[in-house]
């Protein structure tokens, strides 16, 4: 791995070179530059793996460095050099691909070293990983699967004739119906679906949805395809798709290629009907109603009432409004993919209005709720509604705490890592700084200047999040939720929860249920 080290000090260039033994520990170093300009000449002309730069420097800064390295490498590893006072540029930094930084007062040999070897080992796995990919995805445009996929998606989106198609599965004998397969976000297709018994083709429409081809004989009566039909999904379901909560929608055999846009239509009426009436069947053979196509009514006041109570920390309005939104959607019956993509947004637009409302604790119900993904991984209308209420329930929880963190001071960040870490544990404000090396007044004085709250207060605010996080999702009793997050007995437990929750954890969990 080659080094470019970039510093207008020429002590601390010279002291790197100089106390660093580069190639007993497996770099190389490409160079040196006293500005982002002679840097960034340095990586024009060198291969440069890892750039460890200053951010406050003439010329050309770090910033503009880190920003023209990246067009002309984008997988080169990058370190920051900061003093204690520019954590708002090392925000900046990490926002624009850095991936770590070191503060140089108290810098050593040692500390540098291990961050690059750790940087080192994380770009080498992603390199030998996207070559893996290039690999595969030159193999797979070889395979009959691929162009297969290719040909469909050909009929499907430009309305093309494939003769190779018509010819292999519209001949004098031969026709086809489909199924079409569901899987929640995420879940990677099992291996050998395309050659899974009866099955021609297995063409991915987007994310969790296959179209699954199959052959048929040509003349068979309705209930003679509802049988096969039915033997053919049961046998998927319980073989190449067990372990999944796959769910499959057959629909009647096909004609021509010029049926399959009608068909795909088909199968979203089936995942429509399925999705509002609640059914949890794995296998549906049944002809549903057209999905409707009428303009769907939003209810947009409801929303805004919903947002305003939000704002005003009304949580009887924000639940009441909650409720209506989730009535009016189930009465206007929008497709499914639209009324999920509507209540995540619903969702992140609520986090900012409560953002702006002083409500704290609110970065860990972002990454775990309020995500599109959460939300399309709902397969029915009343679980994406119970998704919807929870968060809602959790918002209001949290509105009287006080963040986590909205300072980006880095001292301030990596003792909030820290809690979110060890909050389980028997932690106190020592074990803090002595993770992030500072004294424990200057630590607690900085975190409370930056925050608005102690460190104490935070690690009890991030236990009773993840407490309600766990009484929401868990059949865990209160004494064992108390126990998970860090609580030494229940009294305790019970009287910090009623304080930031206003209520008590059984009292939350009878409301939750």
């Amino acid at each position: 791995m080659n080094v470019l080290i970039v510093d207008d000090e020429p002590v601390i260039r010279v002291g790197l070179r100089r106390l660093i033994d580069w190639e007993s520990h497996g770099f190389r170093l490409a160079g040196e530059a006293a500005d982002g300009a002679e840097a960034l000449d340095e990586i024009r002309r060198k291969d440069v793996d890892l750039l460890v730069t200053d951010i406050r420097m003439p010329r050309m800064d770090g910033l503009e460095l880190i920003r023209r390295a990246r067009g002309e490498r984008e997988d080169m590893g990058i370190v920051v050099l900061s003093c204690l006072d520019d954590y708002v540029y090392v925000r900046e930094a990490m926002k624009l691909g850095a991936a770590d930084y070191i503060l140089k007062p108290t810098m050593e040999p040692e500390q540098l070293l291990a961050v690059l070897k750790s940087l080192s080992a994380r770009l080498l796995q992603e390199r030998r990983e996207k070559e893996r990919v290039r690999n595969l995805d030159e193999a797979l445009r070889q395979t009959r699967p691929y162009r297969l996929q290719a040909m469909v998606m050909r009929v499907l989106e430009r309305g093309e004739h494939v003769p190779e198609l018509a010819a292999e599965w519209f001949s004098q004998d031969r026709r086809l119906y489909s199924m079409l397969l569901w899987l929640p976000p995420g879940t990677k297709a099992p291996d050998g679906l395309s050659d899974a018994p009866g099955v021609a083709a297995a063409v991915r429409l987007e994310e969790g949805r296959y179209w699954l081809l199959v052959p048929c004989r040509r003349g068979m009566s309705a209930k003679e395809w509802l049988a096969e039909a039915a033997e053919t999904g049961s046998r998927l379901l319980s073989t190449v798709l067990a372990g999944t909560e796959a769910v499959l929608f057959a629909a009647e055999p096909m004609e021509s290629l010029a049926d399959f846009p009608r068909v795909i239509d088909l199968h979203r009426a089936q995942f429509a009907a399925r999705f509002y009436a609640g059914s949890r069947e794995r296998l549906h053979l049944a002809r549903p109603e057209p999905v409707r196509e009428a303009p769907v009514a939003w209810p947009t006041e409801i929303r805004r009432l919903l947002f305003r109570a939000v704002g005003g920390r009304n949580e009887q309005a924000v639940m009441h409004n909650a409720m209506e939104m989730i009535e009016a959607l189930r009465a206007a019956r929008p497709e499914p993919d639209r009324l999920l993509a509507y209540m995540a947004e619903t969702m992140a637009l609520a986090l900012e209005y409560a953002r702006e409302n002083g409500y704290g604790g609110l970065a860990e119900l972002e990454r775990e709720h309020a995500g599109p993904e959460r939300m399309a991984a709902c397969s029915l209308f009343e679980d994406a509604a119970r998704e919807f209420r929870g968060f809602f329930r959790r918002l209001l929880s949290a509105r009287t705490g006080s963040g986590g963190p909205a300072s980006r001071h880095p001292f301030v960040i990596k003792a909030y890592n820290y809690i979110r870490e060890h909050y389980a544990e028997n932690i106190g404000t020592a074990d803090i700084a002595e993770h992030v090396k500072l004294s424990r007044s200057y630590l607690s004085d900085l975190y409370s200047r930056e925050t608005g709250e102690t460190l104490a207060e935070t690690i009890t605010r991030v236990r009773i999040e993840e407490a309600c996080r766990l009484l929401d999702e868990s059949n865990l009793k209160v004494y064992e939720v108390a126990g998970a997050v860090g609580f030494a007995d229940g009294k305790s437990f019970a009287r910090a929860f009623k304080r930031l929750v206003g209520c008590s954890p059984k009292e939350y969990m009878r409301s939750n249920k």
